[in-house]
């Protein structure tokens, strides 16, 4: 008898991926930008049709750390049908997007189940009620129920909303009833929201409806405990609009009582909320007297307050009073405030009142940070606070080492003088981190590190591009109770699995923590959990680590904890199993044939004013510095949020505020004192597509094929599949010209020999009088056997010399020669072709290939040499080589991937341009130095972050200079920042590793192009991240219709014909693209 799978009955949303709601999980936050009520800019693209930029109001809206994407067409000027269906289905296209579940939003159901029919995942219907009665209610709810959403469900009946505690209590227990016993909906699927009206009025009976909502919502968690509450918060504080500095204490005190007595989700949107404690007492006094409705005179006592209240902002003063406490508690607020400025005097000061300078850690310094950690446990203090509390922390334990060292040395030197062994008493628990093999990046482990060592525990930071034997070894040597692996980039995925597979071939039984931008729930549930029996987690960010950790050491939660991590992940690999087996996609030729369609009769191509590589050593910082985009600043701290929307965030604001306020002051000092130097490189060269996915670029050195992934997913009928190919204008396909050799296609019997292009005996005319004898019975076997199974390019190539006299001389295929075997000979003319794969830049390889040609040569032969990708997207061009060859009227062609070509981009039909760049912001990590040996953690991480500021700043600067003057296809080009950021602009700036084009191998041959390495100093690792790890690379598109997307899933299919392209194995391209694979590879 099998084991039962229990399911706990949490609220489970998905889009792409899953959103589960938990007891433990945080206040969630629904993006409602997308609403046509509630934004301008959204509702004007939505009426002028505009749906493609719409979805880049989505898209802002889950990289601001939206949880929910709230839809809504209600206008009166619009078909919300056609708009809900078409938008919607455009969203569920773009998988960056469709990530987060969908909250399909309107008072007309018409709509609703419109919407419902596009998404896909668990959405959220907003909202359905009893207004219209029982019978309107239930079918609007089965309808829900039958295509699996939840529902969010107003307190409102058909006496009108509910606004007393008895009839919100009332509705929503009928509603319950109905939805639970008689429509079959589980509990954990509804939603209530029960009302939020606004308090101080000055109509006595609004006074209690703050009190009624919170008291609602502790009965309905009671009555209720498995369904949801939900509510728009900014309505409680609209008698106070205006002044917002009452409007965030309002705020703040009323999420404060309403999310301890069970409120989960809700729209805050309005003012800025400050931590609850740090409002003024008397102005939380106030404000709580009127939330809670504690007195008959509390509106009139706020308004009194909020007369004496300068709206526009509040004068800072600079209390000291508490430098009248003593010393302990002086420390914990010195902790708890992230003030340094009196640390090392409190510190000297507590040393020389305990026994022991050990004492004082474990003792008031512990106690402040065990306070930190509380609160920011509850949602009371923030990641930048957090952080400084550690610099703090920090500097306290500097002044103590050198007596806690000089303490242990006179205890050293007592035990051996009594000849007796020092025992070392067990510390804290150990947490080893590192950013794995050939990856660079670590702000967000360095975040995590500086997280977990403020609440008691031991981090050993390896840095980054640690080996996976590095990683154990020293696990294992300190014996470290847990691992953390962190990762930007997609190739780190697979080093993860390796260091999973390494710890179970050691028999470590350390749990794993798996974090990072790159890094999922499924994939650590699918990839990296099934390789290691001893605890795998993936933790999202720095502020679940605390509580992670805690749990895997907890001896009474481990168990349970495990337990419960390994059911979810068991779901999440079932999931993406069905998922693989069900999703929807369409032939790769499919849709090559539903590429975008531009009309290029109409287009001229802007010729760039640079032609080739331009290089900037020493960039304007000031100048970058007005290009920052702040958004991801802020998501940096954990703090999501739109600039500058987040400075008067309901939760995040006050901190926004000082934390914009410290990063301005270090740009102050990184610009006058020259910290980074910020150096750049860009290019541009003719290019031409092929009409499917390569590109070809027309270089100095000859053609380069740049190879571009399309979209397979099933999109609605008429949507395009898009590839980066699309983008540049094609040719047309030379193998498909009437009377070019393809085209003609002869297929019948081979009359270079026979069917195989081979000639059965040695010496038989022009047959094998060149084979060494000896090896040659074992090579024929082989050559027989590669022309059953031909390249992509062999067949390519063999249909366009087969069948023909060129000027009458014959080729044959696989042909022996010496103790080689020549891919194509023309033996009269002494003439070998050979087509090389990728694998042939390899060192062994090339040299095996120079002696081959060396031999070849010594008997005669003129060797030609073409890529793979030659031969595949220059069928033509290869033909007239081979004729010149013929002809004795060129020279032998290079052996590079760069191999020359005997015509100009003219000739070859070039009309179109393409370029590269590739910009790094160095001279951080001196600084990150200087503030770590500083023990400052708060501002090494601002550098951090600031530096990656800086370089996504350069990058955008220089767009707009390429496309402005040094490209020039927008001269005329005035657009703000915010502009720039909301993509306004042509054109656009793929980087590989990217949505658009995921591949990082794609990156060798841009830094070729560019010789970045050679020309601003960037390196790449082995894992083809970019170091500094405050560097940017990408293409640059032209094009007025080129736009930005997600490739989604591809399938085995389109991977076949990549890996052809490339030249590569197919494993190996597998590997690289393992995170958009639609299917499990072999």
């Amino acid at each position: 008898m099998t084991e039962q799978t229990i399911i706990k009955p949490y609220l489970r949303l998905a889009g792409l991926e899953p959103l589960v709601v938990r007891p433990e999980t945080n206040f969630i936050n629904v993006g409602e930008r997308t609403n046509v009520t509630g934004s301008k800019k959204f509702a004007r693209l939505i009426r002028e049709s505009k749906y493609e930029e719409a979805l880049s109001v989505a898209r802002q809206q889950v990289e601001s750390g939206a949880q929910i994407i709230d839809v809504n067409m209600d206008d009166a000027l619009l078909d919300g049908v056609l708009a809900m269906t078409t938008f919607l289905n455009l969203l569920q296209a773009e998988p960056d997007i469709a990530r987060i579940p969908v909250m399909i939003d309107s008072s007309k159901f018409e709509i609703i189940e419109a919407g419902l029919k596009c998404v896909q995942g668990k959405c959220v219907v907003n909202s359905i009620s009893l207004k219209e009665g029982e019978e309107k209610f239930i079918d609007q709810a089965h309808i829900c129920l039958a295509y699996g959403a939840a529902v969010v469900v107003m307190a409102f009946d058909e006496n009108g909303q509910a606004d007393n505690l008895e009839r919100r209590i009332t509705i929503c227990e009928r509603a319950y009833n109905i939805l639970v016993n008689e429509v079959g909906f589980a509990p954990q699927d509804i939603i209530f929201d029960p009302n939020i009206f606004a308090v101080a009025t000055g109509i006595e009976e609004h006074n209690n409806y703050a009190v009624d909502f919170i008291e609602a919502t502790r009965i309905i968690k009671q009555q209720m405990p498995l369904a949801k509450i939900s509510g728009g918060v900014s309505n409680v504080s609209f008698s106070f609009r205006g002044n917002d500095h009452v409007r965030e204490a309002i705020h703040s005190v009323f999420l404060y009582h309403a999310i301890k007595a069970g409120m989960d989700m809700g729209i805050v949107n309005a003012g800025q909320l400050v931590v609850y404690e740090s409002i003024e007492p008397e102005l939380r006094e106030r404000c709580e007297d009127v939330v809670l409705n504690r007195r008959s005179d509390a509106t009139d006592r706020l308004l009194a307050f909020a007369e004496t209240v300068k709206a526009k902002g509040k004068e800072e003063v600079k209390d000291e009073a508490w430098r009248n406490l003593d010393v302990e508690e002086r420390l914990t607020h010195s902790l708890v405030n992230g003030i340094t400025e009196y640390i090392d005097t409190d510190t000297e000061e507590a040393r020389q009142q305990y026994p022991r300078p050990l004492d004082v850690i474990e003792g008031p310094l512990m106690k402040g940070m065990d306070v930190v950690g509380d609160l920011f446990g509850a949602g009371k203090m923030f990641l930048p606070q957090v952080v400084k509390s550690a610099r703090v922390m920090k500097k306290a334990v500097a002044v103590l080492t050198p007596y806690i060292e000089a303490e242990k040395e006179e205890r050293l030197k007592a035990h051996a003088a009594a000849g007796t062994q020092a025992t070392e008493t067990a510390g804290a628990a150990k947490v080893l981190m590192a950013t794995v093999k050939g990856d660079v990046h670590d702000i967000g482990k360095n975040i995590v590190g500086v997280v977990l060592g403020c609440n008691g525990y031991d981090v050993i930071d390896m840095g980054v591009m640690v080996p996976a034997d590095k990683i154990l070894d020293t696990a294992q040597k300190e014996n470290v109770d847990v691992i953390g692996l962190s990762g930007l980039i997609t190739p780190s995925l697979d080093e993860m699995v390796h260091v999973a597979r390494e710890m179970k071939r050691r028999g470590m039984k350390q749990p794993l923590m798996i974090g990072g931008a790159t890094t999922s729930r499924t994939h650590t549930a699918v990839k990296i959990a099934p390789e290691y029996e001893h605890g795998v987690l993936h933790v999202l960010d720095a502020s679940r680590s605390v509580t992670a950790v805690s749990s895997l050491l907890s001896k009474e939660q481990k168990e349970g904890f495990l337990q419960q991590i390994n059911t979810e992940y068991e779901n999440l690999r079932v999931q993406f199993a069905n998922k693989q087996g069900h999703k929807a996609s369409i032939a790769y030729e499919t849709a090559v044939t539903l590429r975008e369609q531009m009309d290029w009769q109409n287009y001229t191509p802007t010729k760039p004013a640079v032609e080739g590589v331009k290089v900037f050593q020493d960039f304007d910082l000031a100048t970058i510095a007005r290009y920052i985009d702040w958004g991801p600043f802020f998501i940096g701290w954990e703090m999501p949020g739109r600039f500058p929307q987040v400075l008067k965030d309901e939760k995040f604001g006050a901190e926004a505020t000082k934390l914009y306020n410290d990063a301005q002051a270090m740009i102050e000092q990184v610009i006058a004192e020259k910290w980074f130097t910020a150096k750049g490189v860009i290019g541009f060269w003719p290019a031409q597509s092929n009409g499917r996915d390569t590109i070809i670029l027309q270089t100095e050195q000859g053609p380069v094929h740049l190879e571009s992934l399309r979209q397979q997913n099933k999109k609605a009928a008429g949507q395009p599949s898009f590839s980066l190919a699309d983008f540049v204008k094609p040719i047309p396909d030379p193998s498909r010209r009437e009377g070019s050799p393809a085209a003609q296609g002869q297929l019948g019997k081979d009359i270079f020999g026979d069917e195989n292009g081979l000639v059965e005996e040695p010496g038989k005319e022009y047959g094998y009088q060149w084979a060494d004898p000896v090896v040659y019975p074992r090579l024929r076997e082989y050559a027989l056997q590669h022309r059953a199974q031909p390249t992509q390019a062999e067949e390519v190539l063999w249909q366009i010399v087969k069948g023909k006299k060129l000027d009458s001389f014959k080729f044959r295929r696989q042909h022996i020669i010496d103790r080689y075997i020549a891919d194509l000979v023309c033996l009269q003319q002494k003439l070998v072709i050979e087509i090389d794969g990728l694998i042939h830049q390899l060192p062994d390889v090339a040299a095996n290939d120079k002696q081959r040609t060396e031999r070849l040569e010594e008997l005669g032969f003129t060797v030609l040499r073409f890529t793979n990708e030659q031969v595949i997207n220059e069928p033509e061009q290869t033909l007239h080589q081979i004729l010149s060859a013929i002809n004795n009227q060129v020279a032998k062609a290079s052996n590079s991937d760069l191999s020359p070509s005997p015509r100009e981009g003219k000739e070859m039909g070039f009309s179109d341009y393409m370029g590269a760049f590739a910009v790094t912001v160095d001279g951080a990590k001196a600084h990150i130095d200087r503030f770590a040996a500083q023990h400052d953690d708060y501002n090494k991480i601002m550098v951090q972050i600031l530096a990656d500021r800086f370089v996504e700043a350069f990058a955008e600067c220089l767009h707009q200079q390429v496309r402005t003057q040094y490209w020039g296809y927008a001269a005329g080009e005035q657009l703000s920042n915010e502009e720039l950021i909301e993509v306004k602009y042509k054109g656009i700036r793929p980087a590989p590793g990217y949505p658009a084009c995921p591949d990082h191998t794609e990156k060798l041959k841009l830094f070729a192009l560019l010789r970045a390495t050679e020309n601003i100093g960037i390196e790449l690792t082995e894992s083809l991240a970019m170091n500094p790890p405050a560097s940017v690379c990408g293409w640059y598109f032209a094009h007025p219709g080129s736009h930005y997307f997600g490739l989604g899933t591809i399938q085995k299919d389109q991977v076949e014909d990549y890996a052809q392209r490339k030249g590569m194995p197919l494993a190996e391209v597998e590997r690289w693209l393992s995170p958009v694979l639609g299917y499990r590879p072999e």
